[in-house]
């Protein structure tokens, strides 16, 4: 009868170890997933749930900056050379008045 017992008593265990070990997958694989959902949430600060400090406020705001500095650059040597009208230019930048 001991023997029954154990028997019984392993294969309760064994099934409760692959229980155990697929839960533990499942979480991890959630885990992932929101690692991803709070990166990308992080990265625009409208999204973002936690308040952010002040210096990341600012290198956040700078690196918008640059990139819409860069492109108004880059809109203005087409106007130089001619590529782009300055009509173009205006409806692209938002820009009123060019010079």
């Amino acid at each position: 009868m001991n023997q029954r017992r154990d028997k019984y008593r392993e294969k309760q265990r064994q099934q409760n170890l692959q229980v155990r070990k697929e839960k533990r997958q499942e979480e991890k694989k959630e885990k992932g997933k929101r690692k991803r959902v709070d990166a990308s949430a992080s990265n625009d600060p409208k999204k973002a749930s936690r308040k952010l400090t002040g210096k990341q406020r600012q290198t956040i705001q700078t690196a918008e900056d640059e990139e819409v500095m860069d492109r108004d650059y880059k809109l203005m040597i087409k106007v130089k050379k001619g590529l782009i009208k300055e009509d173009e230019y205006e409806r692209l930048t938002g820009d009123d008045d060019l010079f």
